[in-house]
């Protein structure tokens, strides 16, 4: 069976991010953090700061590199410290997400989705809202625990991938097969009955596990080996600068002749896959094209506009008028983390009332994303999520007849056009509550899309109790969103 080397590139970004070490420890006269910026791809002239337990916060740190490649020499500052990626652009497309990573221990330290992930579950809260005294509680023993929920939170911790071979013209029937964490945390693929192990749960320059079992044929267990950490290599698919390389040896007996068989694969957290394996005495693989999709996402994310004077501006169109209705929120006040709008809602052909004072932040309790008017609060998305996450989202009004709302998010990356333009970056959420009156309940669903390029939804559509559209609101153009 050929070999399984799909490497899943949100878990291998953070195996790869240094974390040993421990909290509120003193710094050397002059230490360096590093590390790559990456999403699939890297992430271009991005700005980087540094926010560590103690000493002066980093904002003066060269842009990251055509590679994604940032580093920055600390001193007088203590660890942990926080990292933080904004801007930039993304395969020639502006960045609109602000990444984060923990820094725990001297050396290297990725910054990716997964961590982005890892933060919002050790903090609660974005990067720019930790404290010194927030920063100097964090510990391994946190970050273990958190990566232990980001595990758990990912459909199970498994993940299902297809794998086709082609040689001389022949395409070999497709095989199907399953990546995850086992109990013990090392990274396995398996394929029927046949498990590899890629990656032990730790690791270091030395370590050696076996990778691949033996068999009845003559072939022996295969011995693989951390060799290196941040080796450059390019391939068609590009030139990455973070491959970890991993020498591989195993022999083969065929009628008492034993014959030796060496390779090096080198994994990159950026590729999101192996980009090259070389066998020694002949044949060498090599990535020629690549992707990834986003699977996990943070409420900090998808609220990403907060400057005072951003203003949007919907129309309600129900299925049964005319006219629409129209929908403004305009930012009147920012802390960075909470914001306060003035909302208004003007019925077809009305005045429009006098704006009412909502907040937007970030629960510092939970991380959530909420919104309150009053004694009236709404969960507009979790602290963290994949697709398939429910929450309720507003309570039941049992005076009202209303039953809870509960959302879910059924998808990333979903494209929608709205008089606003077009929008490649929606989260796709879907709503469900139901109406009681006297002995007859009502269910009725709706759908939003939001875009962390907006900073709200661009987009929503309301159903009946019959699954038929009873009205939409789009997003129009001329909206202002500011970072």
């Amino acid at each position: 069976m050929k070999a399984i080397k799909l490497l899943l590139v949100m878990l291998a970004s953070f195996i790869v991010v240094a974390c040993g070490g421990g909290g509120g420890s003193s710094p050397a006269a002059s230490t360096t953090l590093s590390g790559t910026a990456a999403v699939g791809a890297p992430i271009v002239g991005a700005t980087v700061t540094v926010k560590c337990a103690a000493g002066t916060s980093l904002s003066n740190i060269p842009s990251t590199s055509a590679t994604g490649a940032w580093s920055v020499t600390l001193s007088g500052q203590t660890l942990p410290c926080a990292v933080q990626v904004s801007g930039g652009t993304i395969r020639g497309a502006a960045n609109t997400i602000t990444y984060q990573s923990i820094a725990n221990a001297y050396g290297i330290v990725n910054v990716t989705p997964l961590t982005d992930l890892l933060v919002a579950n050790l903090a609660g809260s974005a990067v720019a809202a930790f404290t010194p005294a927030q920063l100097a509680a964090i510990t391994p023993a946190n970050i273990a625990t958190a990566l232990t929920k980001l595990r758990s939170a990912s459909t199970g911790g498994v993940a299902t991938f297809t794998d086709t071979y082609t040689s001389g013209g022949t395409t070999y029937p497709t095989d199907t097969g399953t990546l995850q964490l086992d109990a013990a945390g090392a990274w396995t693929a398996t394929i029927g009955t046949y498990t590899v192990t890629i990656l032990p749960a730790t690791f270091v320059v030395g370590t050696t596990w076996i990778s691949k079992p033996g068999n009845t044929t003559g072939n022996s267990p295969t011995t693989s080996t951390i060799a290196a950490f941040n080796v450059t290599r390019t391939v068609p698919a590009g030139t990455f600068t973070d491959c970890l390389q991993i020498n591989e040896t195993s022999s083969y007996t065929n009628a008492g002749v034993t014959t030796i068989s060496n390779s090096t694969s080198y994994y990159s957290p950026t590729a999101g896959i192996w980009i090259e394996t070389i066998h020694v005495g002949g044949g060498t693989e090599q990535l020629q094209t690549y992707g990834t999709v986003q699977v996990n996402g943070t409420a900090a994310q998808y609220f990403s506009k907060k400057a005072v004077g951003n203003t949007w501006t919907w129309n309600w169109q129900s299925s049964n008028a005319t006219t629409p209705d129209v929908k403004v929120r305009t930012v009147t006040a920012s802390t960075g983390s909470a914001v306060t709008t003035a909302y208004t809602y003007t019925a077809a052909g009305g005045t429009t009332p006098p704006p009412r004072a909502e907040t937007l932040k970030l629960d510092a309790a939970t991380g959530a994303w909420v919104i309150t008017s009053g004694t009236f609060s709404s969960v507009i998305l979790p602290a963290t999520f994949s697709v398939g996450t429910t929450w309720i989202s507003e309570p039941a009004d049992p005076t009202a007849g209303t039953s809870a709302v509960t959302d879910t998010v059924k998808a990333f990356n979903v494209t929608r056009t709205v008089p606003a333009g077009t929008f490649t970056d929606c989260l796709q959420v879907d709503s469900t509550f139901s109406y009681t009156n006297g002995s007859v309940t009502t269910a009725y669903n709706s759908t939003r899309y939001y875009s962390p390029t907006v900073g709200l939804y661009v987009d929503g559509v309301n159903y009946g109790s019959n699954g038929v559209v009873t009205g939409t609101e789009k997003l129009q153009a001329g909206y202002i969103a500011n970072p």
